[in-house]
Parts: C-alpha cells; sequence; structure tokens
C-alpha cells in the first residue's frame, strides 16, 4: 500500500516542475511590467504605433522621417490603443495585453490537453503542457510579456487550434476561422497555423475542411483588400514587400533547428516514446487519426524557420516551435508517466527541467532604471527638437506627449534595402534635406551614422559617447542589446 501511494505521489514529480516554471513566469511578470524604459529595443517603436492609432493617424503610409510602421499587421496596436493612453501609462498597458495574451495561451494549451488525453490524466496533461511553454521563457528570450506582438498572434492561434479539433459544425468552422484571421492580424506568420487547422476538420471529411479554407481565405483576404483600399497599397509594402526581400541570415537556416533539437528535442522525444510504446494515442478527440495535430505542428516549426532565419529574427521567432511542442509534450508526458510510474514521471521532470533557465539577467535593476531617469533629464538640456529614430518615446518623456518621435531605425534600414529605388531616394531627400538644413538641436542612434550620411557629418559635430566604456545600464534584458549611444549635437 505504502508502496503504491509512493508511485502516484512521485507520478506527479514533472507536474511541480511544471508549476515551479509558472510560477517563475508569474514571478518575472510582477518584477518586469512596470519597469519605465524598453525590455525589448523595439518596445518604444511599439508605443509609437500605439500612440499614432490613438491619435487616428495612419500606421501604413509611405514612409518619412515622421513614421514608418513596423513589418506588421496592425492588430496589436489596435487592441492597446483601447486600453488607455500609452503616453501617461508607458509600456505597463502595451505590456498588459501581452500578459493576458499569454495566459490564454496557457488556459489553450489546458484545454488541448484536456481534448487529447484519456480520463483523469487530462488534468497532469494541462498542467505539463502550460509548464512546458513557461519553462521555454528563457528558450524564447523572455518575449511572453513584452510590448510586442507575438503573445497576442500565439494566443489567438493556439485558441483557434482548440476550437478546431472540437467539432465540424459551421460554427465552429467559422469560429476556427475568425479566430486564426485575427492572429493572422495580428502577425503573418500565424498563417502557416491557420491553413494547417484544415487538418483538424479533414478528421471529418474533405468538406468541412474546404468549407473551413474557403472561409478563412475569404475573411483573410477581405481584411486585406480594406486594408490596402484604405491605405492606398502601403499595407502590402509595409507587411509584405518590404520582407520579401529582407537577407536571410545564414548562421540560422539550419542552426535553428539546431537550437529548437537542443532545447525542445527531450520533451518531443518523450513525445515519441510515449506513442511508441503505446502511452499515448495521437487520435482527434472525435475520433481517428489527429491530422489537425499532425498539421499544426510542422506548420508551427516552419512558421518559426521562416522568421528566424532571416536578418533580424530573434528569439520571438522561437515561440511557435515552443507551442508545437507543448501540445504534443502534456498528453504524451501524461500517458508516459501513469503507465511508467517512476521511471516516466522522471524522465518528464528531466526533459521539462532542461529548459531551465537563469532568470536574473532577464529583470532590469534600480541602476537601469536611475540610469533612464538619469537620460531623460540629460535629453531635457538639449534644445528640442531631437532627432532620436530607435528610441523616440524617450523625447516623448522629455518634451511632452506630442513630441513626433520620427521613423524608427530599423525601418530606415528596411526602406533603405526594399529594392523601390523611387521610395529610396524620396526618402534619402527627405532625410538629407532634414540634416542639412539642421533641423533638429541633436541627433542621437544607436550606432554611428556619419561615415554613410555627409550631411550629417557636415553638419553636425563629431559624435560623443552617451555612455562610458563596460557601464550596462539602461540595456534591454531582452532582444539586441541596443541602446541610445552616440550624440551628434548641431553645429553653430
Amino acid at each position: 500500500m505504502q508502496h503504491s501511494l509512493d508511485r502516484k505521489w512521485l507520478a506527479w514529480l514533472p507536474g511541480a516542475v511544471a508549476v515551479g516554471f509558472i510560477g517563475l513566469w508569474l514571478v518575472l511578470v510582477a518584477l518586469r511590467i512596470s519597469y519605465p524604459y524598453e525590455l525589448e529595443w523595439m518596445e518604444g517603436g511599439m508605443l509609437d504605433h500605439i500612440h499614432r492609432v490613438q491619435q487616428g493617424k495612419a500606421l501604413y503610409d509611405a514612409p518619412s522621417m515622421e513614421f514608418g510602421s513596423y513589418p506588421y499587421t496592425p492588430l496589436y496596436p489596435w487592441v492597446c490603443a483601447l486600453f488607455g493612453s500609452v503616453a501617461v501609462d508607458g509600456f505597463a498597458v502595451a505590456r498588459s495585453v501581452s500578459v493576458l495574451a499569454t495566459i490564454g495561451v496557457l488556459f489553450a494549451l489546458c484545454a488541448a490537453a484536456r481534448q487529447s488525453s484519456d480520463g483523469g490524466r487530462w488534468r497532469l496533461a494541462a498542467l505539463l503542457s502550460a509548464g512546458l511553454y513557461a519553462a521555454g521563457n528563457g528558450f524564447t528570450g523572455g518575449w511572453g510579456d513584452i510590448a510586442r506582438i507575438d503573445a497576442l498572434s500565439t494566443a489567438l492561434g493556439a485558441w483557434a487550434f482548440v476550437v478546431a479539433r472540437g467539432g465540424a459544425g459551421a460554427r465552429r468552422i467559422t469560429a476556427a476561422a475568425g479566430l486564426a484571421s485575427l492572429a493572422f492580424l495580428a502577425k503573418q506568420s500565424a498563417l502557416a497555423l491557420g491553413v494547417s487547422l484544415a487538418g483538424a476538420f479533414f478528421v471529418s471529411g474533405w468538406r468541412p475542411a474546404a468549407q473551413y479554407l474557403a472561409v478563412l481565405g475569404a475573411m483573410v483576404g477581405g481584411t486585406v483588400a480594406v486594408l490596402e483600399a484604405q491605405t492606398d497599397h502601403w499595407f502590402r509594402f509595409w507587411t509584405y514587400d518590404i520582407l520579401i526581400g529582407a537577407p536571410k541570415h545564414e548562421p540560422l537556416i539550419l542552426g535553428y533547428w539546431l537550437e529548437c533539437a537542443i532545447a525542445l528535442g527531450p520533451a518531443l522525444l518523450v513525445a515519441v516514446l510515449s506513442w511508441m510504446t503505446g502511452h499515448w494515442r495521437l487520435r482527434n478527440p472525435r475520433g481517428g487519426w489527429d491530422f489537425g495535430l499532425l498539421a499544426a505542428v510542422p506548420a508551427l516549426f516552419l512558421a518559426g524557420w521562416a522568421g528566424r532565419s532571416h536578418q533580424g529574427g530573434f528569439e520571438n521567432n522561437l515561440i511557435p516551435p515552443l507551442l508545437a511542442t507543448a501540445l504534443v509534450f502534456g498528453p504524451a508526458a501524461a500517458g508516459f508517466v501513469a503507465k511508467g510510474y517512476w521511471r516516466g514521471a522522471v524522465i518528464a521532470a528531466a526533459a521539462l527541467a532542461m529548459l531551465g533557465y537563469d532568470p536574473r539577467p532577464m529583470v532590469p535593476s534600480e541602476e537601469d532604471r536611475a540610469a533612464g531617469d538619469e537620460f531623460i533629464n540629460r535629453l531635457r538640456a538639449l534644445e528640442p527638437p531631437i532627432f532620436l529614430p530607435d528610441h523616440g518615446y524617450l523625447a516623448r518623456r522629455a518634451f511632452g506627449p506630442e513630441t513626433v518621435p520620427g521613423i524608427h531605425g530599423m525601418m530606415i534600414n528596411d526602406v533603405l534595402k526594399c529594392g523601390q529605388q523611387d521610395l529610396i531616394d524620396a526618402f534619402g531627400v527627405e532625410l538629407n534635406g532634414a540634416l542639412a538644413g539642421r533641423e533638429f538641436g541633436a541627433v542621437i542612434v544607436d550606432e554611428l551614422w556619419h561615415d554613410d550620411l555627409p550631411a550629417l557629418r557636415e553638419n553636425y559635430l563629431p559624435p560623443v559617447a552617451l555612455w562610458e566604456a563596460g557601464d550596462t545600464r539602461m540595456v534591454p534584458v531582452t532582444g539586441s542589446p541596443k541602446r541610445p549611444q552616440w550624440l551628434y549635437l548641431r553645429r553653430d
């Protein structure tokens, strides 16, 4: 009797590890959400997008010194604009949307695990799926609570998956297509998962699958057509043309698969072993092969690869393969644990534990906060307007909420590489004209610009470093370690 009781308790060993990772993520959220400066270097630019929506200005228009859109679909800034003024609440509002979305992902994984699991083991399966996703916070760079689009898109896609597996009626088809369309409206790469969900309806026959694809196509196509018409085709430029010409990051074309194998391989191995030993069956909740899961998993891995292998593809592109792994890990590990007793429990717990990470570097320090406050005061000592393209929100902090921050530095780079020479020439004329006319009291950038811009070199003083060597304060704790670095003062 005692031996049997010990086995039952041991079966919850991976559950305890999962709870620990979920709790760790919640603690990190509490420590990071109110930080008044960037956790990731493009967060500030997203605040510019939200602020622009709140002002009633267009997100998609010809690139100009005033503004240029990130290469994303618009749902996230639209949603954030409904929650409150980012000019007042800063990052907390935008990050709250991502936090709620990530919690939505965890609940969607629980619902998917219940669909996939037999009998009473679904609770453990749900916990392990959610726990693996939370454990992957380190692997994905901590993007689940920052002011970026990924969490919202992932949540909508995950719930589309859950809805699609639950039935093949007209309402289910419409709801799943609607959620998948919204996921696309949050981030284009979510369309890969959306199309794959036809597999979930294929369980009931080819007609429901075809109907789903027709509804999805109508929703996505209609949305794109409306946005194209409203923006005079600038929507396509910013969300497609800019991206299609982006160069590949050669080391990550194959490196993506290696990093996924190292981090996610143990959990995927648990799923394979559980299936091979008969402890987990790839069965759809409605019977038959789980074509929805079999289609969604490779679609998510390919979506992640497409983003990660481009130049500028950061850890956020590892979220889709993490979601795919979490979908299979929970039900498979729960079956393994239920039949394998202590061996299954230890193997499942080990697969989770191998995603462990040190959370301390992910939390900004009080020194970072103080350095940000000091930087704002240094800005106020300069003569406005200031051209601060990589972190325009700081200009608003220093000189008021109506300050126009200017086009983000990332988008300047993308415009100059877009391949459309007429746009490149027009923007170059505007940029060089502003510098030659000495329209800015100062120019502050993350990297040196004067070698590529003679107008900057001729009309502004040589650059001054804003930080002493070895000073890492105010460096974002997620993504690229970029901060305002060089100051060019206007010549008299």
